[in-house]
């Protein structure tokens, strides 16, 4: 599927909260798209460029997320055994909180 065809995550403007972080938002869009450019990242998203691009170095420096050049081109790795960073969190992996995620998604 072409980039610019995906279903794009949106924000309801009204509320002035989000339940996910844009870390989150980029992590998940990164889950689902892993070969996405960061202008791709931020048209899903809705954030800008720069604010993916930092968020990207984020989740790299905190080994969640890895780099990997194809060509000209990047294809990003999600590591799911890594554990969460909180400390209410660490008893899960990334893995683990997205099929927790993805479960209740499924039974809702």
């Amino acid at each position: 599927m072409h980039p610019k065809s995906k279903k794009r995550i949106t924000v309801d403007s009204a509320r002035n909260w989000n339940f996910l972080s844009h870390h989150g938002l980029v992590l998940f869009c990164i889950v689902e798209h892993p070969e996405s450019s960061t202008a791709d990242i931020a048209r899903l998203t809705g954030l800008s460029s720069r604010s993916v691009l930092n968020i990207i170095v984020d989740l790299t420096e905190d080994n969640f997320v890895h780099r990997v050049r194809v060509g000209r081109k990047s294809k990003y790795l999600v590591e799911l055994d890594r554990p969460m960073m909180h400390h209410l969190e660490t008893a899960n992996t990334l893995g683990t909180v997205l099929a927790k995620l993805n479960r209740a998604i499924q039974e809702a």
